[in-house]
């Protein structure tokens, strides 16, 4: 049972990177390109 949580964890754990990962180049992007910025303001 403990082993099964540690592995949903882990996953959680890379998944989450993974999003994070996503809104920073989301981000990034819309910093860099200003039409973006706008549109994801909106």
């Amino acid at each position: 049972m403990q082993g099964s949580v540690v592995k949903t964890d882990a996953g959680h754990q890379a998944h989450l990177q993974l999003f994070l990962d996503y809104e920073v180049e989301r981000v990034w992007a819309a910093l860099t390109e200003p039409k973006l910025l706008v549109k994801w303001l909106a």
